[in-house]
């Protein structure tokens, strides 16, 4: 039985300065070439974080956000040219204002045409991936075209090349789940202490009749 093989027209990557989505570039990469394909570099700044940073509100005279565009298309053009580098020319980078979930998942592709994403497993630390969820899972769900996960691979406590191979996405729960642990341990004891000092408060008052 012959298997059916897919091709791809238009690839899109988003990267936002990790090094799993700079690998799931270079996967990109090689896909594109494979399939003399487009490929498309997103970066796509979300306005909440300057709201965070200024109490709520944003930047009244946008320096923070004017930086911070100044700094993403600097970052998109190391990037173009290192995809150059490997070999494909039909490279475009964009810089877009949004939420991350939306535009990645169907704003851009809409407006591009893209029929495959290709992303690292989250670019968020342990504890806001409890908060508010990875990118990339809400991508995998919502997306129309297909998505591929590109897992980077990291060696600890090496010695002479050779170690420990642990797929980042484990290490990234088994982090959250410390973490997890410890706030638990710390709202037990938190609530063991007031649960004790009601229970004193209480004994009090009866032993005052």
């Amino acid at each position: 039985m012959e298997l059916i093989k897919q091709e791809y027209r238009n690839i899109l990557v988003p990267v936002d300065g990790s090094k799993t989505a700079e690998k799931a570039l270079e996967r990109a990469t090689e896909i594109a070439l494979r399939n003399k394909a487009h490929l498309d570099i997103l970066n796509v700044i979300d306005l909440k974080q300057f709201s965070v940073s200024f109490g709520g509100m944003v930047d009244a005279n946008g320096d923070a956000v004017y930086q911070t565009f100044e700094d993403v298309e600097g970052y998109l053009s190391t990037l173009v040219e290192r995809v150059k580098k490997q070999g494909l020319e039909d490279v475009t980078a964009h810089a877009r204002f949004g939420s991350p979930r939306a535009v990645i998942a169907r704003e851009f592709p809409d407006d591009h045409e893209n029929d495959l994403i290709i992303m690292g497993p989250t670019g968020l630390n342990p504890v806001e991936r409890l908060l508010v969820g990875a990118v990339t899972d809400y991508v995998t769900r919502a997306a129309k075209c297909d998505v591929i996960i590109a897992q980077l691979r990291i060696n600890l406590f090496s010695e002479k090349g050779q170690g420990w191979q642990i797929n980042t996405i484990s290490l990234v729960i088994y982090t959250a789940l410390i973490v997890l642990s410890a706030y638990n341990l710390r709202l037990a004891w938190r609530l063991s202490k007031l649960q004790t000092s009601a229970f004193v408060a209480s004994a009090r008052g009866y032993f005052a009749r």
